[in-house]
């Protein structure tokens, strides 16, 4: 399920150390305490010391192992990360892009829409393009007059 052995061990040796009999144990039991681990990353980074700390006293072949999973649990939180940031970048890039385009006039595509039509209301084309359009682009109602507007 994604979690270390190292913290399964955590989680039991917490178990047990709270007073429930070793034998009385279940693996729901278990489940509870990884998962309010990860409900509060402080506590799980406070049981992690607490576990390097008690690993630094065996062997030092059991230390090295230890550790090499610890600095590749970093690596992945750091590339996990960087992906939900990446992720989030293109999000804003692709909306950012949306808004640009929504502001362009729809018939030359060129220049921002600036003008409004009378009676309908939208607002589609350009100072340049406004003036050749007998109905409304969008709704094709007959333009009966133009207002000039400024969007900040």
């Amino acid at each position: 399920m994604g979690y270390t052995d190292q913290q399964v061990i955590n989680a039991f040796q917490h178990l047990t150390t709270s007073g429930k009999d070793m034998n009385s144990i279940s693996a729901t039991d278990v489940m509870h305490i990884l998962l309010d681990d990860e409900a509060r990353p402080q506590q799980q980074g406070a049981t992690s010391d607490v576990s390097q700390h008690e690993n630094n006293t065996n062997t030092a072949g059991d230390h090295k192992s230890d550790s090499t999973s610890t600095q590749c649990n970093g690596l992945d939180k750091t590339v996990n990360e960087q992906n939900l940031l990446f992720d989030d970048t293109e999000n804003l890039i692709e909306e950012n892009r949306q808004l640009r385009d929504q502001r362009l006039c729809k018939v030359c595509l060129d220049l921002e829409a600036s003008i409004a039509f009378l009676p309908c209301g939208h607002i589609v084309c350009c100072i340049d393009c406004a003036p050749a359009m007998r109905k409304c682009p969008v709704c094709r109602t007959y333009v009966k007059g133009t207002v000039k507007t400024y969007l900040a």
